[in-house]
């Protein structure tokens, strides 16, 4: 019987131990932006270097629109150590409408990561919004080559067809 209380407690204690980070990861797994940034929030002033509060956060404040806060926080994530937020601040900054500093984001994920089709399509992306529409296509060509996934391969396809070849110039 002994044994029994004590591992109970045990368990007790474990599942009482959720930390702000676990909370947020997990409201945000469930859409619930407004909780995970609360509990995002939270891990931050508890632990001021985590990279990974600053990221879940820097997802969240995207998802509410906050892109200035988003990069803000991506950023921190990076200077933490983070390399992976990369992908996530390039998106937020072809939002602003920074795209070589987009670019410059996905390239160097991509050097970390060759095989990050999202990367080189969003690259791609960048690229034809700037105003280079051969490097696009052939970032686009490329990221449907690299993608495993037929379901993912096909929507890529279908974005490529449905994306201008050219930046707000035009041909």
């Amino acid at each position: 019987m002994r044994v029994l209380i004590l591992a109970l407690a045990v368990t007790a204690t474990a599942c009482s131990s959720v930390t702000p980070l676990d909370r947020g990861l997990s409201h945000a797994r469930r859409g619930n932006d407004a909780a995970a940034r609360a509990a995002f929030d939270e891990a931050i002033l508890r632990s001021p270097g985590s990279a990974p509060a600053y990221a879940g956060r820097g997802l969240v404040r995207a998802r509410q629109g906050d892109v200035d806060g988003a990069i803000e926080d991506y950023t921190r994530a990076l200077t933490l150590g983070d390399i992976g937020v990369l992908f996530n601040r390039g998106v937020a900054l072809i939002a602003k409408r920074n795209y070589q500093g987009a670019i410059a984001d996905f390239t160097v994920a991509l050097s970390a990561n060759p095989q990050h089709a999202r990367a080189l399509f969003a690259r791609g992306t960048a690229r034809s919004l700037a105003g280079d529409p051969e490097q696009a296509r052939a970032d686009w060509r490329r990221a449907i080559e690299l993608e495993r996934d037929p379901a993912v391969r096909r929507f890529l396809q279908q974005r490529q067809a449905a994306l201008p070849a050219t930046g707000p110039g035009g041909d």
